[in-house]
């Protein structure tokens, strides 16, 4: 996401390949104008910005998902884990 939003915001800044490509890891380039670098950094926090968002969205679904259907198993009384103990090994003394 960061590399296709620094993509296609530097598209009309003249930079080589190698250059997008580490402005897509947060290098800015050297021997920019200072129109240029803001763009630039502009680009970059972008495409951080839309996954930081996306990555938010989906985080909020999946703890939905599990809250929705992930079920409790619910407590036995003592008592009861106790009794079921003793009659699972009733035959294996």
């Amino acid at each position: 996401m960061v590399s296709a939003e620094v993509l296609s915001g530097t598209a009309g800044l003249g930079l080589a390949s190698a250059d997008r490509q580490g402005l897509a890891q947060g290098i800015v380039p050297t021997g920019l104008g200072p129109a240029a670098s803001a763009a630039a950094r502009d680009a970059f926090l972008g495409g951080m910005h839309t996954a930081f968002v996306v990555a938010g969205v989906v985080a909020v679904v999946v703890a939905v998902l599990a809250a929705v259907f992930v079920r409790s198993g619910g407590t036995s009384a003592p008592a009861a884990v106790l009794e079921e103990t003793v009659e699972a090994t009733g035959g294996h003394a």
